[in-house]
């Protein structure tokens, strides 16, 4: 008997655009606004109200610390791998230095292995994009 799973993931992408660096507006500098990536992921389709409560918390952390959200990942996702559709608008954004940071609520949201996890930080790092887990706020 095959056990069939319907995973689904909803995107939602902000326009982008990259002001890095100080912008200066009449001899005046002005204050770079930081970007951020919202992503959240659950690992069973049943634990909607966990992934609302996520992209909620982290809603509210990116406008408490006046961060423009860049784009926000809700998805349903077993957290395995580098290469699921869900993850590669937030890679591209990360590669293209579209945001500053990336905002979950806990590293394990982002994946579930060591090995895929630190792989996904060191592109951060090559890229100077940090990695904010509210878990550890």
């Amino acid at each position: 008997l095959m056990k069939f799973i319907n995973w689904f993931f909803i995107i939602q992408i902000a326009n982008f655009y990259s002001p890095h660096g100080d912008k200066s507006e009449g001899g005046i500098k002005m204050k770079k606004q930081i970007n951020v990536w919202i992503y959240c992921r659950i690992s069973e389709p049943d634990n909607i109200e966990v992934l609302n409560l996520q992209a909620n918390r982290l809603s509210k952390y990116a406008k408490k610390n006046n961060y423009s959200i860049i784009g926000l990942t809700k998805v349903v996702d077993d957290g395995t791998s580098l290469h699921t559709l869900s993850i590669k608008p937030l890679l591209s954004a990360i590669k293209e230095n579209t945001i500053d940071f990336v905002l979950v609520y806990s590293n394990k949201r982002l994946l579930i292995s060591d090995d895929l996890l630190e792989e996904f930080e060191i592109l951060c790092e090559i890229h100077d994009v940090k990695i904010i887990a509210l878990q550890h706020e």
